[in-house]
């Protein structure tokens, strides 16, 4: 972070933070402190590609991934912190007329590369588990799985205490994007699709059935917390989830661009649209009723039986609506 934004950042991070004021008050905060990092940066590096604003990319770009740390270390700041971003997104252009991020006009209401900062974070709890020398507990190893899974540590070692981190930041993490899309902050989609297919789809319809290695799902962390972050996205944003039907992909969208990739696939063993669709909510449901039912640690049992309360809710209310 450069030394001339390093305050400004700090100071929109601390106004999140600070209870006294309201959401919109501290969405003022971070607006202002953003111009005033952008006016006072250094002339002497002023130029960039694409014709972009000078130090805008610099300033959100750290702002961001420390308001995402924040979520990451805190769960009990998600509510105001998306509040803050929902006052920030509704200021619009005002303030910012004339920007420019990666060669795009950009104002306040696309939170601009909010996005990209929260994909650089979802890359699994292993991001965070850097030990390095002799002895260093690996991620793949048999003590560190258990942990992320969900078991209570037998030691209090430094290493034992960084697996431990590690599971509920990327816990955080997830829950507090799924709340940005419940709230209407944020379309995360994208996310929520491929939660589902990493945290369920690896599973059949039986709750003995384990995974094979190729189906494990985008990081190299267990199943049992895969699952986990699959409820979770259930519970919090499984309102979006069930009315949304956006296809990701070339099953169910016959002019799909194949340049798009397919963010919307099969993890495994769902065999329908690349994408949203009332008969794959049903393909989760089954899933975790099952794994509530099954022989799995207690926390995933629990968190599954939440998330098929949670669905039935959803249900229900989408149905009396």
């Amino acid at each position: 972070m450069s030394e001339h934004s390093e305050k400004h950042i700090n100071a929109g991070i601390a106004a999140i933070r600070d209870q006294t004021i309201s959401p919109e008050q501290a969405a003022d905060v971070i607006a202002e402190q953003c111009r005033q990092a952008l006016e006072s940066a250094p002339t002497n590096d002023r130029v960039t590609q694409q014709g972009d604003t000078p130090w805008l990319e610099n300033f959100l770009w750290v702002f961001w991934s420390k308001l995402v740390e924040l979520a990451q270390e805190d769960s009990s700041v998600h509510d105001r912190t998306a509040h803050v971003l929902a006052a920030l997104k509704a200021k619009g252009s005002e303030g910012c007329e004339g920007w420019r991020v990666w060669g795009s006009q950009t104002s306040w209401a696309e939170l601009p590369l909010l996005g990209p900062v929260s994909r650089e974070e979802m890359n699994g709890p292993q991001q965070w588990f850097k030990l390095r020398g002799t002895g260093s507990l690996d991620l793949s190893a048999p003590k560190a799985q258990g942990l992320l899974a969900g078991d209570d540590p037998t030691d209090d070692d430094p290493e034992t205490r960084e697996v431990i981190k590690a599971r509920q930041k990327w816990l955080n993490l997830n829950a507090f994007l799924a709340q940005l899309w419940a709230l209407g902050v944020v379309d995360e989609a994208f996310f929520g699709i491929c939660s589902m297919a990493a945290g369920l789809e690896p599973l059949t319809l039986s709750s003995t059935r384990r995974p094979t290695r190729e189906q494990a799902g985008v990081f190299d962390g267990p199943q049992e917390l895969q699952i986990e972050v699959a409820s979770v996205w259930l519970r919090i944003a499984g309102a979006r989830m069930y009315a949304c039907r956006e296809i990701l992909g070339p099953k169910g969208d016959p002019d799909w661009d194949a340049r798009r990739g397919c963010p919307g696939r099969s993890g495994g063993t769902w065999d329908g649209v690349d994408g949203y669709h009332p008969d794959r909510w049903r393909y989760w449901k089954g899933i975790l009723q099952e794994v509530a039912k099954g022989e799995w640690r207690m926390n995933v049992i629990k968190a599954a039986q939440a998330a098929v309360d949670a669905m039935n809710q959803f249900e229900r209310e989408a149905a009396s609506a």
